[in-house]
């Protein structure tokens, strides 16, 4: 889980309905919930956040490789590998929308509906279709880890709502609060109208709509329509995990930069302390060189009658003479004696 302030809500989900949904259940230590069309374990997720702290679940994926993600990171949850249908057909042809990066990925726009399909093709998106197995919502709300109690139940089913309510049996099974997609995929036209009143005849009262979302709550527990009355605000102390991410990201930039910055500094350090020692040896060579050349001037005056031994020695003075000029700190600081020699009064 991201490094953030213990008091700090980090939200996954697309519209913020985990931190509506928290705001009014979150005082349960350990819940249940009901994700029917999960899609991926954390991108989007409105139960990531809750099974970080402790509460457990069902999750409902069609798409294969997405319920296998499921399955790897939410060990604790039952992963359903199914779309919900109210019709008796054990299979349904599912048209699985694919992302237009090239990469082959899978979105959350895959549906059972034709029409919607058919935009999204028009869209520039592929749309592949995949037989995948059908249940029903009742039957997943039977499952045992839930216990016999739901806290809230999620429809998201890109258009088919409508279907996947119909296979609930609302008598048998109360969640506590529904929250139902309620606009066509990908836009912001209402279609509440076709499944609302499955939920108002069987005793849940409208709480409030999110932009995208409509939240329901149980007759039998009218203190969470409160909390549910108002949408998500700066009050409820969250922070989402993109702005993790980027904050995390943004840590990581600065904590190369430093390690870059301590690199120059070190460089720059030993270069200082080369140039100390290049200075140094030239110094030397030069006193050295200078030395040397004033011995061979004297020899010079002082031995004019060209013997023997005045050409060994004057040989060998020019010999170590040759050997300071062809050394590498010689030729390094050339610069330094050019400088010098334009420095007034040399």
């Amino acid at each position: 889980m991201p490094r953030v302030n213990g008091d700090t809500f980090v939200s996954y989900a697309q519209n913020g309905e985990d931190v509506l949904l928290w705001r009014a259940l979150g005082h349960i230590p350990h819940g249940r919930y009901v994700d029917v069309g999960a899609w991926d374990p954390v991108s989007d997720s409105v139960t990531k956040a809750f099974y970080d702290r402790g509460w457990r679940g069902v999750n409902v994926e069609p798409v294969p490789q997405l319920a296998d993600a499921l399955r790897d990171a939410r060990r604790g949850d039952l992963v359903i590998q199914a779309a919900v249908s109210s019709e008796e057909a054990t299979e349904l042809v599912l048209h699985q929308v694919v992302a237009t990066n090239g990469g082959g990925d899978t979105t959350g726009l895959s549906t059972l509906l034709d029409d919607i399909a058919y935009e999204h093709s028009g869209e520039g998106f592929e749309v592949e279709e995949v037989v995948v197995p059908t249940t029903s919502l009742a039957a997943v709300c039977d499952a045992e880890i839930l216990a016999g109690t739901i806290h809230f139940l999620k429809v998201d089913v890109e258009g088919a709502e409508a279907d996947a309510l119909r296979s609930m049996d609302f008598k048998r099974h109360r969640p506590w609060v529904v929250v139902v997609e309620a606009t066509r995929p990908n836009s912001t036209v209402p279609t509440h109208e076709e499944w609302e009143g499955l939920l108002l005849s069987a005793g849940y009262e409208f709480a409030i709509f999110d932009g995208l979302s409509r939240y329901y709550v149980a007759a039998e527990h009218p203190e969470l329509k409160d909390a549910l009355s108002y949408p998500v605000c700066v009050f409820d102390r969250y922070t989402t995990f993109a702005q993790v991410e980027q904050g995390e990201e943004l840590a990581a930039a600065r904590d190369a930069h430093d390690r870059v910055s301590a690199e120059l500094a070190r460089v720059w350090q030993d270069l200082v302390h080369w140039r100390a020692v290049a200075l140094d040896r030239w110094t030397q060579g030069f006193k050295e060189r200078e030395r040397l050349e004033n011995r061979l001037t004297a020899v010079k005056k002082r031995n004019l009658d060209r013997s023997a031994a005045h050409r060994r020695e004057l040989k060998e003075l020019r010999e170590r003479i040759s050997r300071i000029e062809n050394s590498s700190s010689w030729r390094v600081t050339k610069p330094l004696r050019w400088a010098r020699s334009k420095a007034p009064g040399q």
